[in-house]
């Protein structure tokens, strides 16, 4: 917790107008520390900076609609949120496993190795508490299976399992048992109304629901938050006036984070296509691409329920199809996501008619390279202007292969790991670079 004078540094993460102060919330820390940090204890009981508000949120999505607000932007000309992030990592993962610091290192590296899990979930701390607990109670074989997982869908629908389990087996203590099992499909039946309204939500822009919104099916509400799925505030916060305090207050209920209600929504969206086909086409046709790209991972979630699903939401997004990058990323996103090998055929056969140039930039991510990678197109240009690390590293290898005959112009910039020259080195002796290729690496 850093307090920056608007005089001396006129960079600051929040910087509001003169006259005013500014401050930084980063990892609570409880004291102050060489670094001149100041603990956010200090700072919440009036300790410290007793006279500059401040204001903390546990939910990243709250703190993006706080910088938002315009009323606020009024106020300061620009405002940043800091939290938790990939640095804090090892030391929460450390603090988790505090008398087992192998256990630890192999979880941080399981982490750091898979993409999915180091891009877009190691700087969420329900995310990482959730895989530690994962990673204390699942077996060897668990474990092992664990670290195969590759897509968002086989993420999730891991998580998903193992928080069913982990509540299913408090309530019926016997592992295996039938009355285990039975209790388990029990869960998945009041388990379908949460993931309906899940998609409802999506689709209204709802991310917060009221008591009422749950209140045809009670039991599935109540059980979904004890499994862990949903949220509850369960008291009245203190700003409540007296007369809210004595009528009906609606409690808010939530999805922990968006990606879980969106996973929930998925897996409704494609249980349409066995019980109402006619209303999921319309849905995936009408509603979802036209806004693809805000419905990205809820397709990414629906398309790895099964082949069939895959293959109608692929037909329908290379209706049109254009050389556009953009485009073309997000298919291979999508396909990437239903893991199955005749939807990367049929992906690469719509598009072996295109120009492609692939060009992976700081904010392309590993997720569009391991697409590409899968699909396996013939690539005329590939141009890369980031780092690799182990896994995008073979991937980007698996893109040249593939693509050895058509490939004229690659540029490869920026490090790789040793993988992506033994891979490459493999490849050469089974077939030929185009004689008109060129392809410059700059070491």
């Amino acid at each position: 917790m850093k307090t920056k004078s608007c005089e001396s540094q006129p960079s600051y993460n929040m910087q509001p107008q003169p006259s005013q102060q500014s401050v930084t919330l980063s990892e609570a820390c409880r004291s102050s520390s060489e670094t001149d940090d100041i603990g956010l204890e200090d700072i919440l009981c009036s300790d410290q900076l007793a006279s500059c508000p401040v204001l903390v949120t546990t939910r990243p999505w709250r703190a993006v609609e706080i910088r938002s607000d315009g009323d606020l932007m009024k106020l300061y000309t620009f405002i940043h949120v800091e939290g938790f992030n990939r640095a804090n990592l090892s030391v929460y993962i450390h603090k988790y496993f505090p008398k087992d610091e192998d256990k630890a290192n192999r979880l941080i590296q399981f982490t750091s190795e898979n993409d999915v899990i180091s891009e877009n979930m190691a700087h969420f701390p329900i995310y990482v508490a959730m895989l530690c607990l994962m990673w204390k109670e699942r077996d060897k074989q668990k474990l092992k299976e664990m670290k195969s997982l590759k897509t968002f869908s086989q993420i999730f629908k891991e998580m998903i399992a193992f928080l069913k389990e982990h509540y299913a087996q408090k309530e019926v203590n016997k592992v295996g048992s039938p009355s285990l099992i039975a209790y388990l499909k029990r869960i998945e039946e009041l388990l379908g109304p949460i993931a309906k309204q899940a998609l409802n939500g999506l689709l209204e822009n709802t991310l917060v629901f009221g008591e009422d919104d749950f209140e045809v099916f009670p039991e599935s509400k109540d059980t979904a938050c004890r499994v862990g799925i949903l949220s509850q505030e369960d008291r009245i916060t203190a700003d409540t006036d007296t007369h809210e305090r004595n009528s009906h207050v609606q409690l808010p209920v939530f999805f922990p984070h968006k990606l879980f209600q969106e996973y929930m929504a998925g897996v409704h969206l494609a249980s349409l296509y066995e019980s109402d086909c006619d209303e999921f086409k319309r849905l995936i046709d009408q509603v979802v691409l036209p806004k693809k790209e805000e419905f990205r991972y809820l397709l990414y979630f629906t398309v790895s329920q099964n082949r069939s699903i895959a293959t109608y939401v692929m037909n329908s997004m290379l209706q049109g199809l254009r050389a556009s990058q953009k485009q073309l990323d997000l298919i291979v996103d999508v396909a990437f996501e239903s893991q199955d090998p005749d939807v990367a055929a049929l992906v690469k056969d719509r598009v072996s008619s295109l120009n492609i140039e692939v060009a992976i930039s700081q904010n392309t991510t590993a997720h569009t390279v391991a697409g590409y990678a899968f699909i396996g197109p013939h690539v005329v240009g590939l141009q890369r202007e980031r780092d690799c690390g182990p896994t995008m590293s073979l991937d980007v290898a698996e893109i040249i292969s593939c693509s050895m005959q058509s490939l004229k112009k690659a540029s490869l910039s920026c490090a790789f790991h040793q993988c992506f020259f033994e891979t490459l080195a493999k490849k050469e002796k089974e077939s030929k670079v185009s004689s008109s290729s060129k392809i410059v690496m700059h070491v």
